[in-house]
Formats: structure tokens, C-alpha cells, sequence
């Protein structure tokens, strides 16, 4: 059971405890006059009145919680998701700097001339062919 529920449980006990309480002193041995007992149908009336409107807030109130749960969890979603694009961004980054890294290294050491750029041999695709900070691949043969 929610807690607005568990809340509107306790008015409607609470109401029940004091015209539990109440009916005995009314209908004791002393005869009750109309305007005691209209008083008490007023106090009751406006218990079960108090009681209704804060059940329908409590509805309105459990409504937008499970509004707010959604967008919580399809926030959460887009956060998992930006982070696994920014982790991966930043893998690209670094190897792209590394990548950068090594073309400086090799022009460099080269004082700038044109050369081809071999990765390591357990690279899967082709090699790519640097010029002064431009990479192409190789053409097909």
C-alpha cells in the first residue's frame, strides 16, 4: 500500500474512532436535543468531507509521483546513454591523438618530407598514407 493510501487509511480510522466515541456520549442516558444531534451530523458531515478532499489530493499527488518516476527513469536512460557516446568520444579522441602524435614524431624525424605511415602489422584494415597533417587511405589494387 503507498503512504497516500496508508494516509487516507488513518483519516478514515480517525473518523470512525470519534463517532465511535462520540454515538455513546450522545445516545447516554441524558435525551440528546435536535440541536445536538444536528451538530454532530455537521461535525460528521464536514469529517467526511475533510476525508474525501484529501483522498482526491492524495490521487492527484500519487498521479504526479508516477509522472515524475517516468520521466526519472527515461532521464536516467538518456544520461546512460550520453555516457556510454562520451566515453566513446573520448576513446576516439585519444586515438586520434595518439595518431597525431605519431605523424609528428615521423615528420620530425623526417624534416617534413612526404613518407608512407604504416601502422603496426596487427592492424586490420589498410594502412593509411600521411601527408603533412592530411590521412588518406590508399586507393584499391
Amino acid at each position: 500500500m503507498s503512504r497516500h493510501r496508508r494516509a487516507a487509511a488513518c483519516l478514515v480510522v480517525s473518523a470512525m474512532l470519534v463517532a465511535g466515541i462520540a454515538t455513546p456520549l450522545v445516545f447516554s442516558g441524558v435525551p440528546a436535543g435536535a440541536y445536538q444531534v444536528q451538530t454532530l451530523q455537521q461535525k460528521a458531515q464536514f469529517i467526511a468531507n475533510e476525508i474525501q478532499t484529501a483522498d482526491s489530493s492524495l490521487q492527484i499527488l500519487d498521479e504526479t509521483y508516477l509522472q515524475a518516476e517516468s520521466r526519472v527513469s527515461l532521464d536516467a536512460h538518456q544520461v546512460s546513454h550520453a555516457t556510454t557516446e562520451i566515453n566513446q568520444t573520448e576513446k576516439n579522441l585519444s586515438a586520434d591523438r595518439a595518431h597525431l602524435r605519431e605523424i609528428a614524431i615521423e615528420d620530425y624525424v623526417t624534416g617534413g618530407r612526404r613518407r608512407a605511415f604504416r601502422w603496426s602489422s596487427t592492424a586490420t584494415s589498410r594502412p593509411k598514407v600521411c601527408s603533412r597533417h592530411i590521412c588518406k587511405r590508399p586507393p584499391a589494387t
